[in-house]
C-alpha cells in the first residue's frame, strides 16, 4: 500500500513540476478541469457514444459506417487518412512513451505528441479514437493489439495537441513491447 501511497506522489510531483514549466496561454487542458475519466472496457458503462471497444474481436469497418452520424461523430475517415499516434505516458516508468514512440516509428507508424499524461489513471494501456471514426477505430483496435492493451472512445481530457479526429492516442499503463 505504501508503495502505491509513493508512486501517486511522485506522479502528483511531477504533474506540478509539468504544469509549472509548460506554457499555459492557449492550453485549455490546463484551466479547465477534467470533465471525464477514462475507464477500462471492463469498468466502462457502455452508451452508443462512449463505449469502449474490446481489442480481441475486431468489427469491420463497413459495419460502422452503416449507422446513422450525428453532429457529435466526426466524419468517417479511410485507413490511409490515421495520420499520427499521440504516445503518452500514465506510467511511473521514466522514457516509456518515448521508448515505446520509437519503436512504433521502427514498425511505420508515425507519431505525434510524445509526453506524460497525468490527468487521469488510466489501469491498461489504452488507445483512444474519435467516436463515429470508423477508420480510427478499427486502427486503435489494432493497434491495442500490438501493444496489448485496448480500444476506447476519446475521453475530453486529452491534450489539446493529439484531438485531430484521424489520429489515435495511445495512453500507456505498463511496460510494452510494439509486436
Amino acid at each position: 500500500m505504501a508503495m502505491i501511497l509513493i508512486a501517486v506522489a511522485l506522479l502528483l510531483a511531477a504533474w506540478g513540476a509539468y504544469s509549472m514549466t509548460r506554457d499555459n496561454s492557449d492550453d485549455p487542458t490546463v484551466t479547465a478541469p477534467a470533465t471525464s475519466t477514462a475507464a477500462p472496457a471492463s469498468q466502462a458503462a457502455t452508451t452508443d457514444a462512449q463505449a469502449p471497444a474490446s481489442s480481441a474481436a475486431p468489427a469491420p469497418a463497413s459495419s460502422a459506417a452503416a449507422a446513422p452520424a450525428t453532429d457529435a461523430q466526426a466524419p468517417a475517415a479511410q485507413a490511409s487518412e490515421i495520420k499520427q499516434v499521440h504516445v503518452l505516458n500514465n506510467s511511473t516508468v521514466q522514457g516509456l512513451a518515448a521508448s515505446v514512440a520509437d519503436q512504433l516509428k521502427a514498425k511505420g507508424y508515425e507519431t505525434g505528441e510524445v509526453g506524460n499524461f497525468p490527468d487521469t489513471i488510466v489501469p491498461e494501456n489504452t488507445v483512444y479514437y474519435t467516436a463515429g471514426n470508423a477508420a480510427a477505430e478499427q486502427a486503435a483496435r489494432t493497434l491495442a493489439d500490438k501493444v496489448g492493451g485496448v480500444a476506447a472512445v476519446r475521453p475530453d481530457n486529452l491534450p489539446a495537441g493529439t484531438d485531430d479526429p484521424n489520429s489515435l492516442v495511445l495512453v500507456l499503463a505498463t511496460e510494452t513491447t510494439v509486436k
